[in-house]
């Protein structure tokens, strides 16, 4: 390993060690990595959903990347050719990769995949229009990308089991509830059509489907108490419902009603 690698590996380890470890800025470390390699650089998810992206002034973007940002999503037979790239490839074709623009000839690209345990995690592209690249360069990007992969398993995992623990309040709530309640709360939710605020009244309601303005208000403040919903009082324009636990659909009680042999009729 040549002194200059060193230094630059020990510039992007600092910068991680910096950040800590649960968390890590993935612009950040694009912008650090675009200052040492003096590239361009994007950071896609496996969907295509840039995480990371930095630039330089001096190198002009590739058009049809060129209004991407952090949360933008890449066009999908672009994103799919990114991801059929299973290891490092230098100095690559951008017309085979879809990226066909002028002067494209003068611009020199590496793309390199993300791959935990067998897993395809996602991309990482980066280009200039002034040099090719080395076997340094390979090596620093790769190191990167190993750095990347590790965060990206670590925050699906934080994502799986807060889906997980989201999942399990609203079991818990609607196993709370009787009968009656779990219809109430299945019209509420067909009410909000999808939306994760609105207004109900609960005497109407309860005329619609035939039970006591009682059992709305129960079951209401059974699932406030679980933490999945927050409802208040509008007055005479009715009852405010704000879904809090985004997980709660009325397709999954219509399910939990269902497998417990209960109807919403």
């Amino acid at each position: 390993m040549s002194l200059e690698l060193l230094d630059k590996t020990r510039k992007i380890n600092s910068l991680i060690m910096n950040e800590g470890t649960n968390k890590l800025d993935f612009n950040t470390v694009c912008s650090c990595l675009s200052e040492i390699m003096g590239v361009n650089i994007i950071l896609f998810s496996s969907r295509g959903k840039v995480l990371g992206i930095a630039g330089r002034e001096e190198i002009p973007k590739i058009p049809m990347l060129a209004n991407l940002k952090r949360g933008s999503i890449l066009e999908k037979t672009i994103a799919n050719r990114f991801m059929s790239v299973m290891s490092t490839q230098d100095n690559i074709n951008f017309h085979t990769m879809g990226l066909e623009f002028e002067d494209s000839k003068s611009y020199y690209g590496m793309i390199s995949p993300i791959l935990v345990s067998n897993k395809h995690l996602g991309t990482v592209l980066v280009y200039n229009n002034n040099s090719p690249y080395y076997i340094d360069d390979i090596i620093l990007l790769e190191h990167t990308i190993t750095v990347f992969g590790l965060y990206i398993s670590m925050s699906k995992s934080e994502e799986l089991m807060n889906v997980t623990r989201k999942t399990d309040d609203v079991s818990i709530a609607l196993s709370t509830l009787s009968g009656l309640e779990l219809k109430a709360v299945y019209h509420i939710l067909k009410n909000l059509n999808g939306k994760e605020e609105g207004r109900i009244v609960t005497s109407r309601l309860a005329s619609e489907i035939d039970i006591t303005r009682s059992v709305i208000i129960n079951a209401l403040k059974k699932c406030e108490s679980a933490g999945i919903i927050y409802s208040h009082s509008a007055g005479v324009k009715g009852t405010l419902i704000t879904i809090t636990n985004e997980l709660l659909s009325k397709e999954m009680v219509y399910k939990y009603i269902n497998d417990n042999n209960g109807s919403v009729d």
